[in-house]
């Protein structure tokens, strides 16, 4: 009996890791498009919020159908969808350079109007600190970010690049 819930944990969490992979290469691989946010929206419909990373990337999810959204109502919504995942992530995993990486690309994508701007620095610090101690698949996350942010000096973009 032991080793089939052995069994059954361990193909759970193989299959959370293919699911986060997936969720973060859809994410992260680059500049959005309204297409690629659709897609990554599609996605995230079917997700289970239930860990603090999955609440993080479905906030994320919100946000940019705040920024495809029709009308300013549906964007206003969509966008307190986003602030509420988003900040339930770091509440609950606040040390997460992950979910602050999440946090800080909305923040530094989100309208200055929104006033959702107030922990970029915070985040970046956060990132740039533990970046060497990170796995590989979030190292690949913030390169993949930093390369088009603005909001990251050249000398830090060599420091994740590197």
């Amino acid at each position: 009996m032991k080793a089939l819930t052995g069994l059954i944990t361990l193909i759970f969490l193989l299959q959370f890791a293919t699911d986060l992979d997936s969720i973060r290469s859809s994410y992260f691989s680059g500049p959005k498009t309204e297409e690629t946010a659709k897609s990554f929206n599609e996605m995230m419909e079917i997700v289970d919020a239930s860990t603090a990373i999955l609440k993080a990337y479905k906030g994320a999810s919100f946000a940019l159908q705040a920024q495809y959204g029709q009308g300013i109502k549906e964007k206003k919504e969509f966008f307190e969808l986003a602030v509420t995942n988003i900040e339930a992530a770091v509440q609950e995993d606040h040390d997460n350079p992950e979910i602050r990486l999440i946090r800080l690309s909305v923040q530094e994508n989100s309208p200055r109007i929104v006033k959702y701007k107030d922990n970029m620095e915070d985040d970046k610090a956060l990132i740039l600190e533990e970046f060497d101690s990170l796995t590989e698949a979030v190292k690949k996350c913030i390169r993949d970010y930093a390369t088009h942010s603005d909001f990251f000096s050249e000398e830090e973009k060599a420091q994740v690049l590197n």
